[in-house]
């Protein structure tokens, strides 16, 4: 059992090193540029959109705030530091963790609120300052609840791990973590280590997806499966074992057990047709899957080079159902289209829904709700940006609120939600308590 002596979270970037096309995104809280999530738009016949006229004042504008200068000690970040957000996970409207740096410091620090995200504390596994050399740490992470909760770190930038890649786990809020055994990287060519996705579909059964390499059109990759927790793993996939997996931009990996799992990717107009793959046998062997052409396309539209089809990512995964989103660039016409694939019958078949908004980012509670925070243009809020929801699993939307930012919605319930919203090179968080027609901006510092 470790105590935890410092306190580091940062959202992992895998971004020049992949394939063009790759979508990616960092949240903060403080001044810094950084483009969302794609979510392209739809020139099919667009969903229902019910337009809302909300009474209340959203946010103007983002202003950056002068903070309070102070210090990192032994790891832990003292009390009156700037939290910069990396990537933000709310569990209900008080109680949250998220990943992310103190001030400008290179290391990513594990924080958890218990206001509402007006303070956090430090509570970082104790791998700080890290054995890393010259190179930073970056951290992804998986929080099931206030008190549970695993993080594994790896080199920021492309560089191979220089000692043992562990995942360290809590029950008890971050006071104290355990290690997990080492994770096994022999006999492996890795140009670099960089941890990815990291979740459970319960207590016991959970996945870690890394990188190790990329270039010519290629994404190498390993797939690890705990069943017992996170205190061991198995390494099932590797560029040796399965190499149909290594092709594109990995953008998603989710179980919806422990035995099936889905893999999707994106490398638009590199190939044809789509990376999605699917495993019944907890990521052992994987099999490629076959989706139809939404209605109104052509048949033949993700085997065209022309279209540009890949995946963004898994908007939502669970027992119930598993959504992915898709978006198809259509460099003939230029205008990205984008759907939602939807299947509810473990992946028998799907069904494809536009999106009302070309870009964006995606929040889904469960299988039927969800918001999408869309913009007509990329990057660019102030030609029009606006805050959707849906209660019947992206069939219709609503129309909540048209902003000035964009950034990743994350509710925890129909009325409280969170955003990082980034508009005119600068960010700020901002939450709401009524649904989303009213948003007031919060200032994330370390408490005491």
């Amino acid at each position: 059992m470790k105590r935890i002596l410092g306190c580091n979270i940062t959202m992992f970037l895998f971004t020049a090193m992949l394939l063009a096309g790759c979508g990616t995104f960092e949240v903060v809280i403080e001044p810094m540029v950084v483009p969302p999530i794609e979510t392209p738009a739809t020139t099919q016949a667009a969903p229902a959109v019910v337009t809302a006229t909300p009474t209340d004042e959203v946010v103007p504008t983002i202003t950056a705030t002068v903070r309070p200068t102070a210090q990192v000690v032994k790891g832990r970040a003292a009390a009156g530091l700037t939290v910069r957000i990396g990537a933000l996970n709310m569990l209900d409207a008080q109680n949250g963790w998220c990943i992310g740096t103190v001030n400008s410091g290179p290391d990513d620090h594990i924080f958890r609120t218990i206001d509402g995200g007006r303070t956090w504390r430090d509570l970082t596994p104790p791998v700080l300052p890290s054995n890393l050399g010259e190179n930073s740490l970056a951290a992804t992470g998986h929080f099931i609840s206030p008190m549970q909760a695993w993080v594994v770190f790896s080199p920021r930038d492309a560089a191979p791990p220089s000692g043992k890649v562990i995942i360290w786990s809590t029950i008890n809020g971050g006071q104290t973590w355990d290690e997990s055994e080492p994770l096994d990287l022999s006999g492996m060519t890795t140009e670099f280590f960089m941890a990815d996705s990291l979740g459970f579909s319960d207590r016991l059964h959970g996945w870690l997806l890394a990188h190790l390499g990329a270039g010519m059109s290629k994404d190498y990759i390993a797939i690890f499966t705990t069943a017992d927790g996170g205190k061991t793993w198995l390494r099932v996939a590797d560029p040796d074992n399965i190499n149909s997996l290594m092709s594109c931009s990995k953008t998603g990996l989710a179980f919806t057990d422990p035995q099936n799992a889905w893999l999707v990717g994106d490398c638009p107009g590199l190939m044809p047709g789509l990376f999605a793959y699917h495993s019944s046998d907890g990521g052992q062997n994987w099999s490629q899957v076959a989706l139809p052409a939404p209605a109104g396309q052509s048949a033949n539209l993700f085997s065209r080079v022309e279209s540009g089809c890949g995946f963004l990512g898994i908007a939502h995964s669970s027992a119930e159902a598993i959504t992915f989103t898709l978006r198809c660039q259509m460099y003939e016409t230029s205008k990205p289209v984008s759907w939602l694939y939807i299947s509810r019958d473990g992946g028998m078949t799907w069904n494809a829904q536009g999106l009302p908004a070309p870009y964006g980012s995606l929040n889904f509670l469960d299988a039927h709700s969800g918001w999408l925070l869309g913009a007509m243009k990329q990057y660019d809020p102030e030609a029009g940006a606006e805050l959707f929801r849906t209660v019947d699993g992206g069939l219709n939307w609503v129309s909540v609120l048209s902003v000035g930012w964009l950034g990743k919605p994350v509710f925890v319930d129909s009325e409280n939600g969170w955003v990082v919203a980034q508009a005119g090179g600068t960010s700020a968080l901002v939450n709401t308590t009524n649904g989303g027609t009213f948003w007031q901006e919060l200032y994330p510092v370390v408490g005491p």
